[in-house]
């Protein structure tokens, strides 16, 4: 691996099969759990299995966009308060 973009796609897919694995292991817990197994759509192969149907549906969309709309909002509201709190504190001795 010399060259840097490819190191780091080996990086993300290591992390990414790490995710798997966990989500993996944790779905297998919650189905073997009596107390869990209400839990079990929530395992790594029913995600994926819905995953298609969701996404035609639009509700994956959806979810981003509002997802996408909180965290611009509030990183918004953070630099209109905060850029004017650092400038005032930045020139305070």
């Amino acid at each position: 691996m010399k060259h840097r973009a490819v190191q780091s796609l080996g990086w993300a897919a290591g992390g990414i099969a790490i995710l798997a694995i966990l989500w993996l292991i944790g779905g297998y817990f919650i189905a073997n759990n009596p107390t869990t197994k209400t839990f079990v759509k929530f395992g790594l192969f029913p995600t994926l299995q819905a995953f298609p149907e969701l996404w035609g549906q639009g509700k994956i969309q959806n979810a981003l966009a509002a997802s996408g709309f909180r965290l611009g909002s509030g990183l918004l509201i953070a630099i209109a308060i905060g850029v004017p709190f650092g400038i005032l504190m930045g020139r305070i001795k």
